[in-house]
């Protein structure tokens, strides 16, 4: 669920109109994947298209006027070893998503998730603060879109996750990230929400350094004292999360 690695198809590897068969040229495409192009109407398009509306809806934002959208279909494997959904971009800057659900509230998490790396992260940037914001609205969308009952799947197993790993662990956490990376990004997202209400988790994404990496001091610092008071007493050492 994460930016960074590209994953160039040639024509030599097409099986289809549009479709392409991984022949394993890179890290982030092992082999026999299977990556369909999602045109208007398909599975993996309309998740996305519906991440952008309510995007829309909660804070103004718009789909990109050129976004290429892959649903990945892959072999049978361990789960620590499946390609998980990216957002990233194409040769030319273009942003792409690759989604890899297999049903459709799978895609809705996933969509909304890569949806924020879309409007907020830098292609360059990898941090657990844009981790906790995608997360969140993710979390938020299936609550919205009336799936009660996925939602509590999901944060059962992000609880159970995120026992795998301290907040100390989570903020230090370079990629690839290991297992209890999202479930503590799910369960420390929820403290901060708890406190800023679901409106004011979203500024976490919008804060920088002058040196361009994401600053979560900087928004705890714009925040009212009640709330900065809560939110510091919570979070780890200023250091530790410089």
């Amino acid at each position: 669920m994460c930016l960074g690695t590209h994953r160039y198809l040639t024509d030599d590897h097409r099986i289809g109109p549009a479709s392409y068969r991984c022949a394993g040229q890179s890290p982030a495409c092992a082999g026999g994947e299977v990556y369909s192009l999602q045109s208007i109407g398909s599975s993996g398009a309309r998740a996305v298209d519906d991440a952008f509306t309510f995007a829309g809806r909660r804070f103004g934002a718009q789909q990109p006027a050129r976004l290429t959208i892959w649903l990945v279909e892959q072999p049978h494997a361990p789960d620590d070893q499946r390609i998980p959904p990216e957002a990233t971009q194409d040769r030319l800057g273009q942003p792409v998503i690759y989604l890899t659900g297999q049903t459709e509230n799978q895609l809705a998490y996933q969509a909304t998730h890569e949806v924020v790396h879309v409007l907020f992260t830098p292609i360059e940037i990898h941090h657990w603060t844009h981790e906790v914001v995608a997360v969140l609205f993710s979390l938020e969308f299936l609550k919205a879109s009336g799936k009660a009952e996925y939602l509590a799947e999901v944060l059962a197993d992000q609880e159970a996750e995120a026992v795998k790993m301290t907040l100390d662990e989570f903020v230090r956490s370079e990629q690839p990230y290991r297992l209890g990376f999202y479930g503590r990004a799910s369960v420390f997202g929820r403290q901060l929400t708890q406190i800023v209400g679901p409106a004011g988790y979203i500024g976490i994404a919008k804060h920088w350094t002058a040196a361009g990496q994401p600053d979560f001091w900087a928004w705890v610092d714009a925040l009212p004292t009640r709330q900065r008071k809560a939110v510091t007493a919570i979070s780890p050492s200023r250091s530790s999360t410089a």
